[in-house]
């Protein structure tokens, strides 16, 4: 596995939320197998698709017709 200099005081990428969600998904033998710069581009990838739990679900729908 490769891996990457981190700057000081930042959080390892292994230890991300986002990352961690991800690799519990994948067959064992696969989590090592990703660099650190490749798991920050997946983090990247899939960042805007993560959705926190909510304590208020407020949606709405549009009327297109009468």
């Amino acid at each position: 596995m490769q891996t990457t200099a981190t700057t000081p005081g930042a959080q390892p990428i292994h230890a991300d939320p986002v990352i961690t969600k991800l690799l519990d998904k994948l067959p064992a033998e696969m989590r090592g197998s990703f660099s650190d710069d490749q798991l920050l581009a997946l983090k990247v990838a899939l960042g805007g698709r993560t959705w926190g739990a909510h304590a208020i679900d407020a949606r709405w729908t549009l009327k297109w017709w009468r």
